[in-house]
């Protein structure tokens, strides 16, 4: 004889725990990722990006000795009278922009420092670094 039985019947309650769980993980992913604030940014143009048909110009170019000497396009100037030659030199002739300063074997730090404040106080820009 056969027992009749009972279904057993089985509740299976559905737990949220891991639902909250991959919610709270898509929360926490998507405010790590976004951006709110963009410290530091500066825009760059790319060179040879404007419109604009640019001049053709030349750089003097100032060559700084490991004695403090300086040479501006091969003629040598007292280091006093740096700054107010090459801004003179640049007001006088459109064919020159800028300053390309090139830094001899030796040369200490402190001077290269002397020649860019300088030129900075005479208004002289730009100025490149060669070695």
């Amino acid at each position: 004889m056969a027992l009749l039985r009972k279904p057993v019947e089985i509740r299976t309650a559905l737990s949220l725990t891991p639902l909250i769980d991959v919610v709270f993980l898509l929360l926490l992913f998507f405010m790590l990722a976004s951006v709110f604030h963009r410290e530091g940014e500066i825009e760059i143009a790319a060179r040879g990006t404007s419109t604009q048909a640019q001049p053709v110009t030349q750089p003097l170019f100032v060559r700084v000795h490991a004695d403090g000497r300086y040479d501006v396009n091969g003629e040598p100037v007292a280091a006093g009278e740096i700054g107010s030659s090459i801004a003179a030199m640049l007001a006088a002739s459109a064919d020159l922009s800028g300053v390309v300063l090139q830094i001899r074997k030796g040369t200490s730090t402190q001077i290269v420092v002397d020649s860019l404040t300088r030129l900075r106080e005479a208004d002289v820009s730009p100025v490149s670094l060669a070695k």
